[in-house]
């Protein structure tokens, strides 16, 4: 079949042949409540009654009344369509979401062809082209549409899930993210962005391929097909963008990316640090270094490269570097903040502010004023609304609720708002006003001068408006610096408010585009929220599988971490990492990293396990790619949904080197009771993930179940600290009934000392407030850096709902009532509700950084059952004081005495004691530097496979003395013989 391809070139409809007359067949409508349009086109006669089109794969029939009625697998004649449903084929999407059909289908003059509305007034005018691969809609005009984002265009099939879609433009949008999963509908959600840019340039009106997927490279071949020849962007190269460059440009591309290692640098303490650093990342053999953007970026500018620190003379240090790195085989990859503007940014805001900066609207100035006037009077241009925020998704003008938009521009002033009032009138009265924001000065300013709303990203960061020379200054500014450093990672981070029109991300897909086509060598695309990516189009590629089999986290989330020990957090375990590179082995992933804690401390040279940690990534990278398949199923099948950084587990793949062989062992870790433990894994935050473990008392019984053959168990305690209820240094929470401040459906009286709570769930499903629990708030300022525990009397009355004290906005302490009638209940430190199933809180890896030193506190509910009356009283709320204590000879008691294992030492508050078999234990600090090895005294020492009871005590019997605790077995292990 011969090929014919498309020109990018759009069609208006003022150049389609209008003053033809139309034929008898064309319809010519007026009066819709919309928009009327009498455009007239000149329409030939569709034989047959259906529109045909085909490739060699497919057939596809477009029926006179728009309906798709058949697309047929030519090779063996299957049919396509699901007929049980219909296929609109192009149809609009009203502000209801219900889908609005054309009525009509007219073939116009060449490979044109258009769809009419039942009132002839509505029309949207496209090609198509007959490739041997596949076949191209590509949209010329449309007539009678409104430009507003109440409408989007859509193409709809209901067929076989191989029918896929491929976009040909920025404007065109699948259904899903995953750019190797795309599925129909597509649409067009951004029919008001206009027809050019501001050089007049036409813009795309949107398009896309259909083709069928015949298997991973038999798409492969059709998708470069696509991306030669349909002249999708890509990177600069110096050779012919044909089939063969593409197909030579994904060899280097794959070959580059093979292997994704790296090793993620933060917080840098000083200029010679990464000398010290860089032998260990060498023997690691990571392939990728990548700095945060407060190492590298001069926030005062985009892309600029800050001057001292790090980088002493800065962008020159940066590219030195860079060339460093590749020198010893690695490159460099920076975290990039998108697409920000400073608001003191010396040269797009400065004292005159770039007139090509986002915006919301423009008017004038109903009054004149001085540089001290706080309040504006403002005449907003002819139908004008101003714009909202909100966290669900919305039509323009309203915005993403990252997006400010109380800034107004004049002259060469910005001026900040606090209050916006009569919006819907003529004159708006902007109150509370900051004069001179950012770099600019305050000035007068006479009646009717011009004045623009201005966009700010998280209310500080100014956007550059789509399409201006604003927009593509920006975007080579960045391509400059990563084309001067050989960057291969460009890692989008503050993408969040990319909605800022709208339009689901219009913005950035341009953006990725317009970089991505000023890049001269193998770039590697990533974004820490999810926009539909455009441009990089080697991710649309099946072999891209072969870089990223599994995306396991946001920006690739799987390095180990060496963190270490924080008032709020305990350091990061062996455990831990093991865990992590078994996930990345388990799917066949090359992401074998390290990554310097963010989000809390992490000072490597402090982590006494570092170069285990070392030692460990660089054997799982070499171990992995010996592994059989069979054993990366066995790995894989106990890994556990969500994937949100990484999948949750039950078990952790232990790796060690023993008699010449490399052996992995499935680890039961912790040993788990009968209910109430969580799993390894993170629950969406940005700072690591759970480490499941139990928290007991001296003298506190556990029943575990060991899943595996009889054996000496293991564990991991860390001695914490002596509570008392007693107490008279322990901090009263709760003493004022009269300063809560209730604003839920719960129902608060008073009781000597504390509360009572009545709550009815009349409804027939749970309340579950994970992310928005009932609180009642009363404001105290606290000091609980010594105090992190809590204890209080709570009759309870069985109702199994969850009794949530919140510390600040975000340290839990959660209570299941399962019991009935009076207890005390004392829960050691915040840490303890990670470590129950029963409540996750809003934010359970979220608070590494709380300081306890909260201003509030809160009480209330977070979890009811259906059909639930809930009536519990809380009184004498404490935080208890923590006292450091020694513990002497503790002992690990089995089944109520008939086994056990002495350690001969004395351990401290915050100091681990680690037992992994043999004849010693190890006792560490906190931040798991060897303090000594103790000698073990065993006797029967075993387990069978089941429930086995625990208990930890010692020669002094500290029975207020708290610990947390991990016991752990062993299953059979994964062999790997060495070359």
């Amino acid at each position: 079949m011969k090929k014919t391809f498309l020109s990018l070139m759009l069609i208006s409809s003022s150049l389609l042949a209008k003053d033809v007359a139309p034929s008898v067949n064309e319809l010519i409508a007026s009066g819709d409540s919309v928009l009327t349009a009498n455009d007239h086109y000149r329409t030939y006669e569709i034989k047959g009654g259906a529109a045909e089109f085909s490739c060699n794969h497919l057939r596809l029939r477009i029926a006179a009344n728009t309906r798709l009625v058949s697309i047929k697998h030519l090779p063996d004649g299957k049919e396509l369509l699901n007929t049980n449903f219909p296929s609109l084929g192009f149809h609009l999407i009203g502000r209801n979401a219900k889908p609005i059909a054309f009525a009509s289908l007219h073939k116009l003059e060449g490979n044109s062809y258009m769809v009419v509305s039942k009132r002839g007034s509505q029309k949207v005018i496209f090609s198509v082209i007959e490739s041997e691969e596949y076949i191209a809609f590509r949209i010329k005009s449309l007539v009678g549409i409104p430009k507003s984002s109440n409408y989007t265009l859509a193409f709809g099939i209901n067929g076989d899930h191989r029918l896929r879609p491929m976009p040909l433009d920025y404007m065109t949008f699948f259904s899903g993210m995953d750019p190797l999963n795309r599925k129909f509908p597509v649409t067009w959600p951004a029919l008001w962005m206009g027809s050019e840019n501001y050089l007049g340039e036409p813009l795309p009106r949107g398009g896309f391929a259909l083709y069928y997927d015949e298997g991973d490279e038999a798409e492969d071949e059709i998708f470069i097909n696509i991306w030669a020849n349909e002249k999708l962007p890509h990177p600069k190269v110096e050779y012919d963008w044909d089939i063969a460059g593409v197909k030579r440009w994904m060899k280097d591309w794959t070959n580059t990316f093979s292997d994704r290692s790296s090793f993620w640098y933060s917080h840098v303490k000083g200029s010679d640090e990464f000398e010290r650093l860089l032998p260990h990342i060498d023997k690691m053999g990571v392939r990728e270094v990548h700095l945060y953007h407060w190492t590298w970026h001069d926030s005062a500018h985009h892309c600029r490269v800050k001057k001292g620190g790090f980088f002493a003379n800065g962008r020159e240090d940066l590219v030195k570097f860079a060339q460093t790195l590749n020198k010893r085989d690695k490159s460099l990859s920076l975290h990039y903040n998108w697409c920000e503007i400073n608001q003191n940014d010396p040269v797009f805001i400065g004292t005159s502010p770039r007139k090509d900066l986002a915006d919301w609207g423009s008017g004038t100035l109903a009054k004149s004023i001085d540089a001290d006037e706080q309040t504006i009077y403002f005449i907003p241009e002819k139908g004008l609304e101003l714009p909202s925020r909100e966290w669900h998704d919305q039509p323009a003008p309203a915005l993403n609720h990252w997006v400010h938009y109380n800034f107004i521009h004049v002259n060469d002033e910005i001026i900040k708002f606090e209050q916006a009032l009569n919006t819907e009138g003529k004159v708006w009265v902007l109150r509370n006003c900051t004069r001179g924001f950012g770099s600019t000065n305050p000035a007068d300013h006479t009646k009717g001068y011009s004045a623009k709303g201005l966009l700010a990203n998280y209310g500080s960061q100014f956007i550059p408006k789509t399409h201006s020379p604003l927009f593509y200054e920006m975007i080579n500014e960045q391509a400059d610096l990563w084309n001067e450093t050989q960057m291969t990672n460009m890692n989008y981070d503050g993408a969040n408010p990319h909605y800022w029109s709208g339009a689901k991300g219009i913005q950035i897909r341009l953006w990725l585009q317009e970089a991505y086509k000023r890049f001269d060598h193998p770039t590697y695309y990533d974004t820490g929220h999810g926009c539909q990516l455009w441009g990089h189009f080697e991710h649309y590629i099946n072999a891209f599988k072969k870089a990223e089999p599994v995306r396991m986290g946001f920006r690739g989330d799987m390095g180990v971490r060496p963190r270490t020990a924080s008032i709020s957090r305990a350091a990061a375990t062996v455990d831990e990492a093991h865990l992590r590179m078994a996930q990345v082995a388990s799917v066949k992933h090359s992401d074998f990293s390290m990554h310097l804690p963010l989000h809390y401390p992490g000072d490597w040279e402090k982590y006494g396990r570092f170069q285990d940690l070392v030692d460990l990534v660089r054997d799982w990278k070499d171990i992995s790619p010996k592994l059989s398949n069979s054993q990366r199923k066995r790995i894989r099948s106990t890994m556990e949904p969500p994937l949100n950084r990484g999948f949750t587990s039950k078990m952790v793949w232990c790796l060690k080197k023993e008699d010449g062989k490399t052996k992995i062992y499935p680890q039961k870790n912790p040993l788990t009771r009968r209910k109430g433990d969580v799993k390894w894994g993170c629950q969406g935050g940005e700072v690591g993930w759970v480490t499941p473990q139990q928290y007991i008392k001296f003298g506190d019984s556990l029943e575990l179940e060991n899943p595996f053959q009889k054996q000496a168990p293991q564990f991991t305690l860390r001695v914490m600290s002596k509570v008392d209820p007693k107490d008279h240094e322990n901090i009263s929470l709760f003493d004022h009934f009269e300063e809560i401040t209730n604003p839920t459906e719960m129902k608060l009286s008073q009781v000597e000392n504390g509360l009572t709570i009545d709550f009815n769930n009349r409804n027939k499903s749970t309340f579950n407030g994970k992310g928005h629990p009932m609180l009642a708030t009363w404001k105290k300022t606290l000091n609980l850096r010594q105090h992190r525990g809590i204890g209080m009397t709570v009759k309870g009355d069985n109702s199994g709902a969850i009794l949530l004290i919140r510390s600040g906005t975000k340290r839990d302490y959660a209570i299941k009532i399962d019991f009935k009638g009076e207890k005390y209940i004392e829960i050691p430190n915040g840490e303890a509700y990670w470590a129950g199933s029963d409540w996750g809180g809003p934010h359970r890896c979220g608070v590494a950084a709380d300081n306890y030193m909260p201003k509030q506190m809160q009480i209330g509910l977070a979890h009811v059952p259906a059909n639930t009356n809930v009536n519990i009283t809380v009184h004498n709320i404490k935080a208890l004081k923590e006292h450091l204590e020694i513990v002497h000879n503790p002992r690990i008691v089995l089944n109520g005495g008939k086994g056990s294992l002495t350690v001969k030492g004395s351990i401290k508050s915050g100091q681990y004691l680690d037992y992994r078999g043999g004849k010693t234990a190890q006792q560490y600090d906190k931040n798991w530097n060897l303090i000594t090895n103790l000698p073990v005294e065993k006797d029967s020492y075993l387990i069978e496979r089941g429930y086995q009871k625990f208990q930890v005590t010692a020669d002094n019997t500290p029975d207020k003395i708290w610990l947390s605790t991990r016991f752990l077995t062993e299953g059979k292990p994964i062999i790997v013989e060495h070359d």
